[in-house]
């Protein structure tokens, strides 16, 4: 099992309920597949153009931040959907 692989396992059983249909359940592989393959390209492009390492290190510090941000919010929903469905996978 590779490492998105892994991540994709640990995110869907933290937010998809157990209710979650076969289309849901794969529309939202894809879609976390999608955010993986966008945030990949983001983070590839820090080492390119005239920027300095100072500026790389920032902006990796930006990205950390905000996905730190919206991974924090992503878990407080999951909590309240899954207790309002009846948990997680």
């Amino acid at each position: 099992m590779n490492r998105i692989e892994r991540e994709w396992n640990d995110f869907a059983a933290k937010v998809l309920p157990k209710s979650a249909s076969a289309v849901q359940h794969s529309e939202m592989r894809k879609a976390f597949y999608a955010g993986a393959m966008s945030a990949f390209a983001v983070i590839s492009g820090v080492g390119e153009g005239s920027g300095s390492e100072a500026e790389g290190l920032a902006l990796l510090g930006d990205l950390q931040r905000e996905f730190r941000e919206c991974g924090d919010g992503l878990w407080v929903d999951a909590a309240r959907s899954n207790r309002s469905t009846g948990g997680g996978q």
